[in-house]
């Protein structure tokens, strides 16, 4: 299992979840959960899940956006791993992606 996979089940099993998951039809944006963390699948408090990103991976935040309130998160680090979450108002992060070869595109739009 690759280490950022590793990490993400290491942060995952130290009970903070177990449960149902929040994924919905594709293209289609998950629910802010408002359940406890530990009631959403691949959901944990935002606070460890950045702590353990940037501390044992390196990673960096390299996006953030918001939609009624929920941001989207993507973390990535100098070897192009990334993890892509959404993090609601009240501290809840829940991993919707992990990927590698991210880069940034060099003829895309300036924010």
């Amino acid at each position: 299992m690759p280490k950022i996979q590793s990490l993400i089940a290491a942060v995952l099993a130290t009970g903070i979840l177990s449960g149902n998951s929040i994924a919905g039809e594709p293209g289609e944006m998950p629910p802010v959960p408002k359940a406890k963390p530990e009631e959403v699948e691949n959901c944990v408090g935002t606070a460890p899940l950045k702590a353990a990103l940037t501390h044992s991976l390196d990673m960096k935040q390299v996006f953030v956006g918001q939609v009624e309130g929920v941001l989207l998160e993507l973390f990535a680090n100098q070897d192009g791993k990334w993890i892509q979450f959404l993090t609601s108002p009240d501290g809840i992060s829940c991993v919707l992606l992990t990927g590698e070869g991210w880069r940034v595109a060099r003829d895309g739009p300036q924010a």
